[in-house]
């Protein structure tokens, strides 16, 4: 894919995704039971469709892609709906928001940047995150905040490893007709650094 294609076509998609995934989980949260257990079945549903997306993502037409963002902006509705019920946790989610569009514009920068140092790292990153998927499902019947924690800062680093791997995934490996497909991979690398900034940042302030 060229660099045009990616600007003129990927990033623009993606910022739709990022705005109508945010309706979604604006209007869902209402509609969602305001507990921990809840909002961490919530993240981890998004973290197994993020990677069954990840296999079958060359077969996926655009309105798929587009269907697959909404339901995943519904599902993060517990979640936000959790936080924000919380002492200062709308103050936590616009945190964690900046934060995660920090990091995503700077590590896109670096991997656009940097040739394809970071094509080696797919397959380390995947299987990473099926071993901190299963971790994640473990706690939710403990519900330790110390090792929701660790989890949080494990799935954070992987997916901004992501972010790396997939730009220049992208930029070397996809035409110029895969920029829904593309897309769609930004746009869950996104989510998911930012369900995880917010769930580190939730898990060790304490209450």
């Amino acid at each position: 894919m060229t660099i045009n294609t990616y600007k003129s076509k990927v990033l623009p998609i993606f910022a739709f995704f990022i705005a109508i995934s945010g309706i979604g989980a604006y209007f869902s949260q209402f509609l969602s039971p305001n507990t921990q257990r809840i909002a961490l079945i919530s993240w981890i549903f998004i973290v197994v469709l993020s990677l069954i997306v990840r296999v079958f993502l060359k077969k996926l037409s655009g309105i798929i892609c587009t269907v697959l963002v909404v339901l995943t902006g519904i599902i993060l509705g517990p979640g936000i709906n959790y936080i924000a019920n919380t002492l200062g946790g709308e103050m936590l989610i616009a945190q964690a928001l900046g934060i995660t569009a920090l990091a995503f514009i700077v590590l896109s920068v670096v991997a656009i940047r940097s040739g394809d140092q970071y094509l080696s790292w797919g397959k380390y990153l995947f299987f990473s995150l099926i071993i901190a998927i299963l971790a994640s499902i473990v706690n939710v019947f403990i519900l330790s905040n110390m090792l929701q924690a660790i989890i949080s800062t494990v799935i954070l680093v992987i997916f901004l490893g992501f972010v790396l791997y997939d730009t220049q995934n992208i930029l070397k490996n996809y035409s110029d007709d895969d920029y829904f497909n593309a897309a769609t991979t930004l746009y869950f690398d996104f989510v998911n650094i930012f369900i995880y900034v917010l769930d580190f940042l939730d898990s060790i302030r304490g209450r």
